[in-house]
């Protein structure tokens, strides 16, 4: 009888346990991705600021 007794950890077959797997890495994956382009954009933004020509006021 499957009784709803999921609180208790069961084996799970290798099958369920390699698609969990990979949908966590592919979450994993998407987030590096996005702190990647995040930094990408926060770097240019610096280099930007930091190549501006100097202006009197900018001591």
């Amino acid at each position: 009888m499957g009784g709803p007794d999921k609180s208790r950890w069961k084996p799970e077959s290798a099958a369920s346990q390699y698609r969990h797997a990979v949908g966590v890495i592919r979450v994993a994956a998407q987030i590096i991705v996005w702190i990647m382009t995040e930094a990408g954009k926060l770097a240019r933004l610096i280099a930007a600021l930091r190549n501006r020509p100097k202006t009197p006021y900018a001591e």
